[in-house]
């Protein structure tokens, strides 16, 4: 969360990408409305029932940017729209409205609906390239040490496993053999 509140340094206006502190300012949310957002754009890009969402943001291998960039547009703008994050986040009802009382915010729902496509669409895409990394992480560190690849293993293995249970040995008078 304390990268949202850090000013951008000169190294980091290079980058194509935004950083996490413009995507909070651009999106005109609290920074609790903005987390709620992010895990949820999170959840819903990952979800393994729906494939197509993780592979509509590209990769610089891919030729055909421009299908890709409309791909991700129409998947954002579900999220938005079917899941209800336009309306909870940018619409009348929205809690940032409650809070504050300004009515001169730049980002409304569902008026300025293609504006705030376009400023989430950072968001999604960065959920997607942030797992890619962290498997590619996973994958390179599993390669390095020996083992097998991370592709094959289970999605669990990182977890903390409960030690194994010793057997139990009754001692020897009472022992049946």
């Amino acid at each position: 969360a304390a990268a949202l509140f850090r000013k951008p340094t000169t190294a980091s206006k290079k980058y194509t990408r935004p950083p996490m502190s413009k995507l909070f300012t651009s999106l005109e949310l609290s920074p609790e409305q903005f987390l709620h957002l992010q895990a949820a754009a999170k959840s819903y890009m990952l979800d393994p029932a729906y494939p197509d969402r993780y592979n509509c943001v590209g990769s610089k291998a891919k030729v055909d940017t421009d299908m890709v960039k409309l791909k991700l547009f129409g998947c954002v703008e579900k999220f938005l729209e079917d899941d209800g994050w336009g309306e909870r986040c940018w619409g009348a009802g929205a809690e940032r409205e409650q809070l504050s009382g300004t009515k001169n915010w730049r980002l409304r729902w569902p008026e300025t609906r293609n504006k705030i496509v376009t400023s989430v669409t950072p968001l999604m895409r960065r959920m997607v390239t942030n797992e890619r990394q962290r498997r590619y992480a996973i994958e390179t560190r599993s390669k390095d040490k020996g083992g097998k690849s991370a592709t094959a293993a289970s999605p669990n293995q990182h977890k903390v496993q409960p030690p194994p249970q010793e057997e139990k040995q009754l001692p020897p008078e009472i022992d049946p053999k």
